[in-house]
């Protein structure tokens, strides 16, 4: 994985959460799309998304993202579990 890559992955945090937290939501959820195009195995992201896609009405969408999350947390939970036995 390029240097690069956490950093664009955090700047695209911060900047949905600034956005978010400005009442952007708009703008926040495609920070938010950009942060899980750079790495769709984190959690976070899709929980934040589904947040600001709940707060935009879009609860059909919100639930998705939710259920994206929780189960990127299971998987990591899974592994974790695995990785303790070895």
């Amino acid at each position: 994985m390029s240097r690069l890559l956490p950093a664009l992955m955090l700047s695209a945090l911060m900047l949905s959460a600034l956005l978010e937290g400005l009442g952007r939501l708009e703008e926040a959820e495609v920070q938010y799309r950009e942060a899980i195009r750079l790495d769709d195995a984190e959690t976070t992201w899709f929980a934040n998304l589904a947040d600001v896609l709940r707060k935009r009405g879009r609860v059909d969408q919100a639930v998705v993202a939710y259920r994206e999350a929780e189960k990127r947390a299971e998987l990591i939970a899974q592994y974790e579990a695995e990785s303790k036995k070895k």
